[in-house]
């Protein structure tokens, strides 16, 4: 379940215990776990934060579990979900009108449903907190359970053509890569991943990727000056590696 959630009840006693009807508690046609998840989210104080991987997390079971508990609960009429929608149409998220007496929370209007009306209105027996802007506008959080909606996930891409270094690369480059040409390594980078092929071609943060080679080249520039240092076991040889153009060591 994505974006904003919350739960809103009908009753809500006080906080430190929780009353639920018997009807709800020993309903056959829910599951054990469908029924203790909709007492665990008519139990929360106003405000609680939450999304499906919290309730599996706090409660020990998996989240397919949690799902169908939540599609279980709605078909029992204890659950009816709402999209909120904000003054530009987006979906800001879903309101969980919860209760566990589902004939107390919906009532005929008088004189029976508006023409094409298919489900009665909600009855609630506590006051909600008003809206701010228009009627179209995202309401602020009510009394109930609230979940941010998720970020987009960042997409990867090839190497940009015409990659060069920033003033801020240069900058990184001095303090943490001081001892390597800057301008060899760049052309070692561009050509290694211009020319390859692949999953691994694809990368989120060419900077950052850049700078891990960057750090792999300066690694082995002082490799080399401690190898330099100190005498060289017989049969000790170096090549260059193909794939980077840094010096190894072979033995």
């Amino acid at each position: 379940m994505t974006g904003q959630s919350w739960v809103e009840r009908d009753t809500r006693p006080v906080d430190r215990y929780v009353m639920l009807a018997n009807a709800f508690v020993r309903d056959a046609e829910l599951s054990l776990p469908a029924r203790a998840v909709g007492a665990w989210l008519l139990s929360q104080a106003p405000g609680f934060r939450f999304n499906v991987p919290t309730i599996a997390r706090l409660n020990g079971c998996g989240e397919d579990q949690v799902k169908s508990a939540l599609r279980a609960l709605e078909a029992r009429n204890y659950l009816r979900r709402e999209q909120v929608r904000g003054e530009d149409g987006t979906i800001t998220g879903v309101r969980y009108l919860m209760t566990d007496e589902p004939e107390e929370c919906r009532s005929d209007p008088p004189g029976g449903n508006p023409p094409g009306a298919t489900d009665p209105p909600i009855r609630r027996t506590t006051s909600r907190r008003p809206t701010t802007s228009g009627r179209d506008s995202a309401p602020s959080p009510p009394d109930g359970l609230f979940e941010p909606p998720p970020k987009a996930k960042k997409r990867g891409s090839r190497l940009p053509v015409g990659f060069d270094i920033t003033p801020d690369m240069a900058a990184w480059k001095r303090e943490h890569a001081p001892h390597v040409h800057l301008r060899n390594e760049l052309g070692k980078f561009v050509d290694h991943w211009a020319s390859a092929a692949g999953p691994n071609a694809v990368k989120v943060d060419w900077v950052r990727a850049w700078q891990l080679w960057m750090r792999r080249a300066e690694e082995d520039w002082q490799r080399r000056e401690q190898q330099q240092q100190r005498p060289r076991p017989t049969g000790t040889r170096t090549r260059t590696d193909p794939t980077t153009g840094h010096m190894r060591e072979e033995y």
